[in-house]
């Protein structure tokens, strides 16, 4: 009933349909396929969330595609389970993936180890902590590894729901 099946990602093809049906169905909405393939890659390649943005475009035509873009990727973020996910991550972790998100790359530096340290227990973080906390990070698809001593997140959908955790204030960078 629930089986599995590992399924190809959907590429342009997907996109050029959703812009035909888009164009017969509702041709005095100006929303062209290069937007909608943006969404696409922007919304993390979902078809659920793809649909949200068109059915918010085409319920609101004076929504650009911006403006669509910018709600659709909020209320993805929320619905993607990230609270839930991240609440199960322990606080080294977390503030490793809150400095990363306020645009610090160089975690093993002594100003970052000192920073995360500083907010955890009041002093530096060893490094062979931190490299421990940043594998299981990278071993649990959450980072990826850029360059030495570089990182990123792996999905943006989470980096926008961080984002703008860390606007409203209930996540603080470490390195302010």
């Amino acid at each position: 009933w629930f089986t599995r099946l590992p399924l190809p990602p959907l590429a342009e093809g997907f996109v050029q349909h959703l812009a035909a049906v888009t164009a017969t169905h509702f041709p005095s909405h100006r929303i062209v396929a290069s937007e909608i393939q943006h969404a696409f890659e922007e919304l993390g390649h979902s078809p659920k969330f793809i649909r949200d943005y068109l059915n918010l475009r085409i319920l609101n035509p004076t929504f650009d595609h911006a403006a669509a873009l910018q709600q659709s990727v909020s209320e993805a973020a929320q619905e993607s389970g990230y609270e839930d996910q991240f609440s199960r991550l322990n606080p080294l972790q977390k503030t490793i993936l809150v400095t990363l998100v306020s645009g610090q790359r160089e975690l093993f530096s002594e100003a970052v180890l000192a920073s995360i340290g500083q907010v955890l227990t009041g002093e530096p973080i060893g490094k062979p902590l931190m490299q421990r906390a940043v594998r299981s990070l990278a071993d649990k698809g959450w980072i990826i590894k850029q360059a030495r001593g570089d990182y990123l997140l792996t999905d943006g959908l989470f980096v926008q729901w961080m984002l703008e955790q860390i606007r409203t204030g209930v996540l603080r960078p470490p390195l302010e």
